[in-house]
């Protein structure tokens, strides 16, 4: 390829670039709106968490007042609730999810806490001494945040003025999924660390009571009361489970049932109660698309939401004799009766502002994904239609396989121009070794080339260490929660490098060699000799009736190229050529050893992706 064919390459794979980035650009564009969250009660309205804002509705179904952290340089993350003299409490997350957790939380592994920095545990005293009791007045500088750095954790904020102070800084931080609950007869605060598989329950002023073992649950999700009794949704174990409240024998099972829908549905991780029975969104492995099921406290199932507009459902709670679920997909709340049945969508004015806004956002990221897809298959068919006219002969070779004689790395080009590009010395070689009737082995290139494969290979199996020395900023206990992570990792790089080796092993022991006009093929202890004209071949094997080799693709030979062509290839019978059903068909019977090392590496393969995907 030179010249213009060469131009014409470089800018179709540009091209393919930037179609493709920016097709995924637009898909990220179009998911990176904000979503409707957790709904809560505040007293006599009900609040519903979209993106970054708070909006409160009255009885009448009309937006009284709305928050929007942002404007007071708060980003909150994950679950809010209320004390019962209305302060707020969420927790704020400064900085982004780090690499580490992104790789823990990708493949589940558990969380371990860190403590508290050494700034955040100095105003551990100061946190405290504020009580929040009902007649503190919060009469500090902090009645407004604008402007103010906030660091990461638990906040109490009192909303008419929003002034905000940190609330029980000795916690670790939560990265990763969490949920909170606050009973309202004391204010004891309730917080299940999904991540880390435990409860904690703390007082009004955020000293730690007592916590859960990590044993108990397996990523515990939303807690809340039922009947003044403290419930969780314990996801990975699949059920509900009632916990004892009391300090000394907090987290302890009370009782517990089973809830499941399906195979598929069988992760309980949201509820609300109607003081009789639970409703629970019981989702699939990837936590979304749940089924709202009803059962009473004994586990016996009841009815099941049928929503008609929801298709992702999210929270889901029973207020002013109604079910108020949100779906995560759209800004979109369905609302039912007490008896679960369908009675429309609730859509202020307001919401309908917003989505018209949202909707705008979607749009464009589409649009501008539809434009990258668009390109991208444009830029395919400019490529075939360059390839068309720069490069025809070839292109036509490479779709059809017909006219294979003008390709020089094809095995017909060495059958119809082998013989006539022997040099003088191969010709000598030749003649001198039909006389002296002693077979001329080909150089095999694996064993030519050994010592440098070696080395290839020894400075890949190293590439781990590299990705370890990065690790030498990391915080000790960071690192632990990782010795699993790595372990998997180097095994599996450990098996692909020895799959690689075994391989070239493999490749070093095959044989090729010409005496006259047979062709004599070797594995090992065993070796055939067939006329040149009566073997078998496929564009990656010689095949005999008993035995076959690989020669490698026409790019990587694993035989000197000038030999193969010349001494071998240019004595075959286009007539012998199989198909590749008979190559497989061939290869499979005689059960060639690196052939069947191939399916193998594929099982292998499989078998690591099965086993991250339904065990780890």
């Amino acid at each position: 390829m030179h010249g213009r064919s060469l131009i014409a390459a470089i800018l179709i794979v540009i091209g393919a670039i930037i179609s493709l980035v920016m097709w995924q650009y637009g898909y990220f564009k179009a998911a990176d709106v904000d979503r409707l969250g957790f709904i809560k009660q505040d007293k006599q309205q009900l609040v519903i968490q979209y993106g970054q804002k708070l909006f409160w509705i009255n009885a009448q179904g009309e937006i009284a007042k709305q928050l929007d952290f942002t404007q007071h340089n708060f980003i909150a993350k994950g679950d809010y609730d209320f004390f019962n003299n209305g302060d707020l409490l969420f927790y704020h997350q400064a900085e982004s999810r780090s690499f580490i957790d992104t790789i823990k939380a990708y493949f589940r592994i558990t969380h371990h806490a860190q403590s508290a920095n050494g700034s955040q545990q100095a105003n551990a005293n100061k946190n405290t001494t504020n009580n929040f009791t009902h007649s503190d007045t919060h009469n500090e500088s902090n009645a407004s945040n604008v402007g103010s750095v906030h660091h990461t954790g638990w906040y109490r904020c009192k909303l008419a003025a929003f002034s905000c102070q940190p609330f029980a800084v000795h916690l670790s931080q939560f990265p990763r999924a969490f949920h909170v609950v606050i009973k309202q007869t004391d204010n004891s605060v309730f917080i299940s660390s999904t991540a880390e598989h435990k409860i904690i329950k703390l007082n009004q002023f955020g000293d730690l009571q007592a916590s859960s073992s990590t044993t108990a649950f397996k990523f515990p999700n939303q807690l809340g009361f039922i009947n003044n009794e403290l419930w969780v949704a314990d996801t990975n174990n699949h059920r509900l489970v009632q916990l004892s409240q009391a300090t000394e024998s907090f987290a302890s099972e009370v009782s517990q049932f089973t809830a499941t829908v399906s195979a598929q549905n069988k992760f309980p991780f949201l509820f609300t109660n109607d003081n009789s029975s639970v409703w629970v969104n019981i989702a699939g492995s990837q936590m979304s698309y749940g089924v709202i099921q009803q059962y009473d406290l004994k586990g016996k199932k009841g009815k099941k939401l049928t929503p008609k507009f929801v298709q992702d459902p999210m929270s889901v709670v029973l207020w002013q004799d109604m079910f108020w679920l949100a779906d995560f997909d759209e800004l979109l709340i369905e609302q039912f009766d007490s008896e679960g049945i369908h009675i429309g969508a609730f859509e202020p004015s307001l919401f309908k502002t917003i989505n018209t806004s949202r909707n705008d956002v979607i749009a464009r990221g589409e649009f501008v994904a539809l434009l990258g897809k668009v390109a991208f298959f444009v830029v395919l068919l400019s490529g075939f239609v360059a390839a068309w006219f720069l490069e025809k002969k070839q292109t036509i070779n490479a779709f059809t396989g017909r006219n294979a004689k003008f390709n020089k790395d094809s095995i017909e080009y060495s059958i119809a121009n082998g013989k006539d590009e022997v040099d003088d010395e191969m010709a000598k070689r030749l003649l001198h070794l039909n006389k002296t009737k002693a077979p001329f082995w080909l150089t095999n290139r694996a064993v030519k080339y050994k010592v440098a494969v070696y080395i290839v290979l020894a400075v890949i199996a190293l590439l781990p260490c590299f990705i370890l020395l990065q690790t030498s900023s990391v915080n000790e206990s960071d690192l632990s929660q990782l010795y699993w992570f790595y372990g998997v990792f180097i095994a599996g790089w450990s098996t692909f490098i020895l799959c690689l080796l075994s391989v070239f092993l493999k490749i070093q022991k095959v044989a090729l060699g010409v005496l006259g006009e047979s062709i004599i093929l070797k594995y090992e202890e065993h070796e055939i000799s067939v006329l040149a004209k009566e073997l078998n071949y496929s564009n990656e094997h010689l095949i005999s009736p008993t035995l076959s080799i690989p020669i490698g693709n026409a790019k990587q030979r694993y035989f000197d190229k000038k030999e193969l062509n010349q001494y071998v290839l240019a004595q075959l019978s286009e007539d012998n050529k199989l198909t590749p059903f008979q190559t497989f068909k061939a290869l499979w019977q005689q059960r060639a050893p690196i052939f069947m090392f191939n399916f193998i590496m594929i099982g292998l393969i499989l078998f690591v992706f099965l086993l991250i995907k339904f065990v780890i």
